[in-house]
Parts: C-alpha cells; sequence; structure tokens
C-alpha cells in the first residue's frame, strides 16, 4: 500500500514538472515586439525603465504584423504596446494580407489581441470593415465590435450592432438590426451569418427580404446572394403584387420566379379575392401560375356567401378577354379528382371542374352531381352560371337526370339528353328536359299519395313557383298515365339510371373533405 501511494505522489511530481516545463516553454516561445523605427526612443523615471516612449514614425513589428503609427508606449515587460495616430497595422500571411487602421491601438503581444479605437477600418481584398472600436484575436483570427458598424463588399454592404468577423471562414456573424443590401435586395434580420466567400446568408429570428417585385417574411432560412434562391421557414411569408403566400417552408428562385412552398400553404389573392389552401404548392410569379396539390382548397369570399371548392390538385393561370376593344385578364382554375364544392344552397361533386373567376362560372367533368335544397342533378357535364354567386342557369348535357327528394321518402324524377334549370334568388323557378324527356311526378294531397304522374315525349318545361310546380308543359309527341297507389309497381316508381347519391353530398363545408360517406 506504501509503495502505491508513493508510486502515485511520483507519478503526480513527474505530471507536476513536465506542466511547469511547459509553461515555461511557452513562456521563452512568446516573442517579444520588435523595435524598427522612431525618430525617438526614450524612457522616463516616471514611466519606469520598462516603458519605452516612441515618437514620430514609429514602427514596431510582431511576427506576422507590423505596426504604423506617430507615437507609441511599448511595456517590455509585459510585452505590449499603445499606439496613437494615424495607427496602420499589417498582417502578412501565407496568401492574405489585411490592413487596420485607427487613431488608437492597444495591443497584447503575449495574447496576440489587439483593441483599436476610433476610425476603425479594416481593409481586406475586396473587403472593407468600419466601426468606432473592434477587438481582434489573431490567434483565434476573429474580429468583433459591439458599438455598431458597417462592412463592404464588391458586392454587398451590412451594417449591424454586433459583429464577429471570422476570418478563417471568410465569414462574418451579425447581431442586432442587421441590414444587408445586396443588388436589388435589401436583408432586415435579428441575427445573420454571412458567407463572404460563397455569398449565402443565414438568418436567425425575425427576418424580412424586399426585392423588385417581392417581399419575403421568416424567422429562419437562407439567402444565395450569387444564384438569388431563398430557402425560408418558420413562419416563411412571399408578397408577391396579387398574391401572399405561407408556408411552413419557401423556397424561392428570383432568376425564374418559381416559388415551391410545403406544409400547410396558404395563397391568398388580393385582388380577386380567393384563398387557397394545400400541403405543396409551385408558384410562378411571371408566369402568374401556380399548382396546389394535397387537399387543395379554393375559397371564394362573396358578399352573401363563401364558396369552397376541394380537389386532389389545383393549377390556376391567368387568362384573357377582350370586349370592346378593352383587355380584361381574369384567373382560371382547373381541380382534378375528386372535386366537391359547397356554398350555402348549393352543393356539387366531380372528378374535375373548371371555375372562371371572372364570371364564376362552374364546368364540371365526369360524373357530376349539384345539390340544391331538396333536388340532385347528375349528367355527364354541367356548366353553372352565377351572378354575384348565386346561380342563374345551370345548362346538363348528356343523360342528365333530376331527382327531388318528396314526401314519405318518394322521389320526383325528369331525365332527358339535355336540361336547362334556371334560378332566381337562389330558388328553382324553370326547367326545360329536351330530347327523350321523360318525367315520374309523385302526387300528394294533405300529405297523402293519391297517385303518380308518368309521362314521355320531345320537351318538357316545368314552371316552379314558391318551390312547388306550378304547371308543366309536353311538347311533342306525348305519352303519360296517372297511376293509382294501389296499381303502383317498382318498376313504376323509378326512371331507368335513378340513383340517389346521398352519401357523396356536403351538408357543411368540412364534408369537402369527404369524398364518400359510405367509405
Amino acid at each position: 500500500m506504501v509503495k502505491k501511494i508513493f508510486l502515485l505522489l511520483g507519478m503526480l511530481s513527474l505530471i507536476t514538472l513536465s506542466t511547469l516545463a511547459q509553461e515555461n516553454q511557452q513562456e521563452e516561445k512568446k516573442e517579444p515586439i520588435q523595435f524598427v523605427h522612431a525618430n525617438t526612443l526614450y524612457s522616463t523615471q516616471k514611466t519606469g525603465k520598462n516603458i519605452q516612449i516612441l515618437k514620430g514614425q514609429v514602427i514596431v513589428s510582431h511576427k506576422q504584423t507590423t505596426i504604423y503609427c506617430d507615437s507609441a508606449y511599448i511595456d517590455r515587460k509585459a510585452n505590449k504596446m499603445d499606439g496613437y495616430g494615424d495607427v496602420r497595422l499589417i498582417r502578412i500571411e501565407k496568401t492574405d494580407t489585411m490592413l487596420l487602421y485607427c487613431d488608437t491601438l492597444h495591443y497584447d503581444a503575449n495574447k496576440e489581441i489587439a483593441y483599436f479605437e476610433n476610425n476603425v477600418r479594416l481593409i481586406e481584398d475586396t473587403t472593407t470593415l468600419v466601426t468606432s472600436q473592434l477587438k481582434y484575436d489573431f490567434k483565434k483570427d476573429i474580429a468583433y465590435y459591439d458599438k455598431g458598424g458597417k462592412i463592404f463588399t464588391s458586392t454587398d454592404t451590412l451594417t449591424s450592432l454586433k459583429a464577429y468577423y471570422l476570418h478563417k471562414d471568410t465569414a462574418v456573424a451579425f447581431s442586432g438590426n442587421v441590414i444587408m443590401k445586396s443588388g436589388k435586395y435589401r436583408i432586415y434580420t435579428d441575427s445573420l451569418y454571412h458567407d463572404m466567400y460563397k455569398r449565402i446568408s443565414y438568418f436567425y429570428g425575425k427576418t424580412h427580404i424586399i426585392g423588385d417585385s417581392v417581399d419575403l417574411y421568416c424567422s429562419g432560412g437562407s439567402f444565395d446572394h450569387k444564384r438569388q434562391k431563398a430557402n425560408i421557414n418558420t413562419g416563411a411569408r412571399i408578397n408577391f403584387k396579387e398574391q401572399v403566400v405561407t408556408a411552413d417552408s419557401i423556397n424561392y428562385n428570383h432568376h425564374t420566379g418559381l416559388a415551391v412552398a410545403e406544409g400547410n400553404v396558404r395563397i391568398v389573392d388580393t385582388t380577386q379575392k380567393y384563398t387557397l389552401t394545400g400541403s405543396r404548392a409551385h408558384m410562378n410569379e411571371r408566369r402568374k401560375r401556380f399548382f396546389m396539390a394535397g387537399d387543395a382548397v379554393l375559397t371564394q369570399y362573396r358578399q352573401k356567401d363563401t364558396f369552397w371548392l376541394r380537389s386532389d390538385t389545383i393549377f390556376s393561370y391567368t387568362d384573357t378577354v377582350v370586349e370592346e376593344q378593352d383587355t380584361f385578364a381574369f384567373r382560371k382554375v382547373l381541380a382534378y379528382h375528386k372535386v366537391k364544392g359547397f356554398q350555402r344552397g348549393l352543393q356539387v361533386k366531380a372528378d374535375s371542374a373548371v371555375y372562371s373567376l371572372l364570371d364564376s362560372t362552374l364546368f364540371l367533368y365526369s360524373q357530376p352531381v349539384i345539390w340544391s335544397d331538396s333536388i340532385q342533378i347528375t349528367g355527364d357535364f354541367m356548366e353553372l352560371l352565377t351572378l354575384n354567386g348565386d346561380p342563374y342557369k345551370l345548362i346538363v348535357k348528356g343523360d342528365a337526370f333530376i331527382v327531388e327528394h318528396t314526401l314519405d321518402n318518394k322521389f320526383n324524377q325528369i331525365k332527358g339528353k339535355n336540361i336547362e334549370l334556371r334560378f332566381k334568388h337562389r330558388e328553382l323557378r324553370e326547367v326545360d328536359i329536351e330530347q327523350e324527356a321523360q318525367a315520374i311526378y309523385y302526387l300528394f294531397q294533405d300529405s297523402v299519395l293519391v297517385g303518380v304522374n308518368k309521362m314521355a315525349c320531345d320537351t318538357i318545361k316545368i314552371f316552379i313557383h314558391n318551390k312547388k310546380v306550378a304547371s308543366i308543359l309536353a311538347l311533342g309527341a306525348t305519352s303519360g298515365q296517372l297511376i293509382p297507389p294501389a296499381k303502383l309497381t317498382p318498376k313504376d316508381e323509378q326512371l331507368d339510371g335513378f340513383q340517389w347519391l346521398w352519401y357523396f353530398r356536403p351538408l357543411k363545408p368540412e364534408d369537402i373533405y369527404i369524398w364518400s360517406k359510405k367509405d
């Protein structure tokens, strides 16, 4: 046990001696400040024999650093110096030459740290740093200011309250009221790291980027000044001239005008008053086109009501129309795959749709369905025309079929090759059925079924008042019969092609996300 203790003490002694030796070696390696030139060099009893006073065209050097000034005080024991008046510091390394100017310099040669005061300028290649106070650690090759400063390059200008100049990394870390001017862009942020070699800026905290045709906002991201590309996140937002885009992240390319937004994407059109949401969007500001995918929803705000249109994908572009030598630009929206729409009093379903914001006309393709009150309308193709958000005409082509849910769970039915419906004040007023028109109409008296009217002819015109059939006009060769309830058969109650698609109908805005209630 005693031997182990002595052995441990011996090891500690060796470690201590080794440490002291290393420290002594480091002390020996410390290079003193070298006197090169001065018009006058002297010491005084007042300042002490270790203090040298140099005046007039002073030149001193230390390692790769040469200092010029009007006068200087050198503390030989501490290996420090103070320089005054037209101070210039030149530091030459392998391939780099750095120039520093100021009015007053404090230099610690042992630590290789310099403090520059008043009218400070750092110049290296095409980079110039200007500030009132600067600390430079030459061992770490880092400069720092915290009293406000500005950095100029051949392409960029940056100002901030604080900054770290990372010479080896050719980068600067800025904080506090950071402003960067680069080409056509201005960046305002709380904190910014700028790689001067790659010309890429990384920002942290609230950031506003202003371009000639676009504004960008975020709390994190980067900007590639060479490629004119921005990658923003955390509250990402882009303001174009006509649209405002928000998302979890946005990549923007100034050269192409293309922006790619991902995660909780929202596009608000400030001119045509609509909003588009989804999970991913591609936008081209120059071509005025955008593409939205992932539960894409178009919301159009109207004076009387709001219209929602949802599909897997929405593509939109700007079209033009000429009227009396005037050209009007308007937006068209193409929605495809599992389209559903909702507004109060009117709901739609189709595989694809085209919506014109010029006149709010909606075209529905591939098994379209429209519901209004207790009426269901189907066909091969539909064109819905609206005025101020209210439908006034619906054109149905190809196997057109109208079903009305009536009393006692019965269904009035009308079918033909083509059907045209006209509305007034959101109420159905007239129905025209053309080519091979057929109808089944249930007759009730005091809510009691008294018969079923079946007819077939070339054309049927139906006039409606207060949501009730006022009159029916049959044109062309007509056949029909009134069937009493006792003689009704299942075949008498349904026209060929009858279907009641209640499970597709959205009853509230949230239902547009549900394709079928049977699923």
